[in-house]
């Protein structure tokens, strides 16, 4: 790996981006800024809170469902509409959607 100023390592030091943009992953020896990866890196709870809304589910609504409070849950969406930059629910859910992040997982037969 490289050292230096042109090193990830120092890309990451000298940056003042937002603190969810310099998150890195190491995979074999080379580092892979969230920044570089195509879409919006939502957390399981985030996608899980967001695949509720998308189908007209309240913040209370999706509070009892998943056992949070609805503030915790209103977080939770706060964050998806700031890393999906969206203004609604409705924006989200449709660019959510467009990134296939809505598509359901395999269920089990």
């Amino acid at each position: 790996m490289t050292r230096g100023a042109d090193s990830p390592r120092a890309e990451l030091a000298s940056s003042h981006a937002n603190p969810l943009q310099l998150r890195t992953r190491e995979i074999e020896g080379d580092f892979v800024f969230a920044r570089d990866l195509e879409g919006p890196s939502l957390t399981r709870r985030q996608l899980e809170v967001l695949r509720l809304v998308a189908v007209g589910r309240t913040n209370r609504e999706v509070a009892r469902e998943l056992f949070l409070s609805p503030r915790t849950i209103d977080m939770h969406v706060r964050n998806v509409l700031g890393k999906l930059d969206c203004r609604s629910r409705t924006e989200a859910t449709s660019k959510a959607n467009a990134l296939g992040l809505l598509e359901p997982t395999s269920a089990a037969p």
